[in-house]
């Protein structure tokens, strides 16, 4: 028999070692004497006998040693009832005190190292938090984010750890939530904590993971490196972690983990900074991150991730800045895409932006849907892929499989404002427009200062009819962005001139970036029953290959254009031949 030690819970099954609800290592237990005597296993009350192996033989050796209570030391302090438990001497009480000290810390590391982690119940879900950055310089900040982003997708390749991705993780930075409220609310079984100090050139990253429902440390752990030698900590951290939490992993699994893209350090430098930047999502932040990943892909030609950085770059580029090209910079993305899958072709973000260009650009769903699959053959659990991969299926009208896809990626990603709007879209698209509301409200909730969030809402106020209040969202979305100006001039037009007189202002003024957009217009002149003016839109969208022209086919908003030879031939150049 077996007695847990914190919480006096008895176990029979002599094979198991730690407690089942707090984890703590099981004790030998009161047998068929009473407790308090030496044949229960208790010496006394006081002083547990606890039971640990000798690692180095192959059959278990039980040890006992006495242990002292909570509320007594062997210095001859007190017991409960007052009396003093001994007398000893001031050496004999050192020695004592030291025996004791030798065997808690022999019963602990003889655990750890006989049966490789100190709790009981399996992990099988993890999130990885913001590494917070003690280094006194805000300038480094890129570091510690691109530090906990590597090692994300590091673990991420272990195959039986749900590891949270970046959105999700991300929203708790700056916060000072408990471990055990972001455990649930995440809902993982553990939470990795670690800390980043620099110290001239020298660097150490303190790393701790932590039971997410006791808040009991697991594992801790510091790795020293120097300021040009970073390259293979994120990787290092990953395969201690993984053996740490025993994970039985291939050869090939092996490999993912421990794997290095460059072994330059200043190019993983600036592919970190290019990352940074790149998550900002800003137009400025994006031409940040194409310089650092082009600096990066000059250092290391052979630097396979910083080209696929330069694909997603400049494959969401024209959405930022509207006056690119948005063949030119499709064609980029494409070109890089294709140079990353030529160093890695296993790289699943290279196959996804590879994916997009062959969507937007040549307009050849079929190939898409190929690189796209290829993409979450490689990586399951790839949010973006399953995201633009349901987006693709919804455009083809295979909707069951798209909301399969958009719904995946929610699942994996459940903040990602991105999946999220796009799953918007794809309800009103099928008629849900009530859901669709809701969900763009959603959406917006989790980020009320994206411009985005306020278009696509729009949208489906606009389906609804309900156009002032799809005017003031439009409105919203740049009162947002700081233009108060814009936003007070949009009001007033509507309020004179009514849906009719914001559609056509808004070509006139060249009011937002969203209205720049030669397809987003051609859906708002369709509304206003502008059919000719539609027409000519949607084929200069073509033309330039803008990225929502594959939506022709499914788009509510042009269904008053449904039915016009010219609009079917449209379909047919936008690359639908049925």
């Amino acid at each position: 028999m077996k007695r847990c030690p914190e919480c006096r819970r008895d176990y029979y099954d002599e094979t198991l070692l730690y407690c089942l609800d707090d984890g703590t290592r099981l004790l030998d237990g009161p047998s068929a004497a009473e407790p308090g005597t030496a044949a229960s296993g208790y010496l006394s009350e006081e002083f547990p006998t606890a039971l640990f192996t000798d690692s180095s033989k192959d059959s278990e050796t039980a040890q006992t040693a006495v242990l002292p209570s909570a509320d007594s030391n062997f210095l001859g302090s007190p017991n409960k009832s007052g009396a003093a438990l001994h007398h000893a001497s001031p050496k004999a009480s050192l020695i004592a005190g030291a025996i004791g000290v030798i065997v808690v810390t022999a019963l602990g590391i003889g655990s750890f190292l006989y049966y490789g982690k100190p709790w009981a119940k399996p992990v099988g879900s993890i999130a990885v938090m913001p590494f917070l950055n003690e280094s006194g310089n805000a300038e480094l900040e890129y570091l510690s984010d691109g530090m906990t982003e590597s090692l994300i997708g590091s673990l991420s390749q272990i195959p039986d750890l749900n590891v949270k991705a970046r959105s999700s993780v991300f929203r708790y930075k700056g916060t000072d939530r408990s471990t055990s409220e972001i455990g649930k609310e995440l809902a993982v079984d553990a939470v990795l904590i670690g800390r980043i100090v620099q110290r001239g050139q020298e660097l150490t990253l303190y790393v701790e993971l932590v039971d997410a429902a006791t808040e009991n440390s697991l594992w801790t752990h510091s790795y020293n490196k120097v300021a040009t030698n970073l390259v293979t900590i994120q990787t290092d951290i990953a395969k201690d972690v993984a053996d740490k939490l025993q994970l039985r992993l291939t050869g090939t699994e092996q490999e993912k983990v421990e794997k290095n893209y460059s072994d330059n350090a200043e190019a993983y430098r600036l592919y970190l900074l290019g990352r940074f930047h790149w998550g900002k999502r800003t137009n400025a932040d994006l031409y940040k991150a194409i310089d650092f990943y082009n600096g990066a892909a000059k250092l290391d030609p052979n630097y396979a991730l910083a080209y696929a950085g330069l694909a997603d770059a400049y494959a969401i580029l024209p959405g930022y800045d509207q006056s690119v090209d948005s063949v030119e910079t499709q064609m980029r993305s494409r070109e890089y895409s294709l140079k990353a899958l030529a160093l890695d072709d296993e790289s699943a973000e290279a196959h996804t932006s590879y994916a997009m260009t062959l969507q937007s650009l040549d307009l050849d769903y079929v190939r898409a849907e190929i690189s796209f699959k290829r993409a979450l053959e490689l990586d399951p659990r790839n949010s973006r892929a399953h995201a633009f991969y349901g987006t693709l299926l919804m455009c083809l009208g295979r909707f069951p499989e798209a909301e399969s896809h958009l719904l995946r990626s929610i699942e994996l990603e459940p903040t990602s404002t991105t999946a999220n709007r796009m799953y918007s879209a794809y309800l009103y698209v099928v008629g849900r427009l009530d859901e669709s509301e809701k969900q763009a409200r959603k959406t917006l909730e989790m980020d009320p200062a994206w411009q985005v969030g306020y278009f696509n809402l729009a949208n489906v106020l606009q389906l609804q009819g309900r156009y002032s209040e799809a005017a003031e969202s439009y409105a919203r979305s740049r009162e947002v962005h700081g233009d108060l100006a814009e936003a007070a001039a949009m009001r007033e037009v509507f309020k004179t001139g009514g849906w009719r007189g914001f559609v056509l202002a808004s070509e006139e003024r060249k009011w937002i970036e969203g209205f720049r957009i030669r397809y987003v217009q051609a859906t708002r002149f369709a509304s206003i029953g502008e059919k000719d003016t539609a027409l000519l839109m949607l084929e200069q969208a073509i033309d330039e290959r803008e990225g929502f022209v594959s939506l022709i086919r499914v788009d509510p908003r042009l269904e008053s254009l449904r039915g016009d030879p010219r609009f079917d031939e449209l379909v047919k150049k936008a690359g639908f031949r049925n």
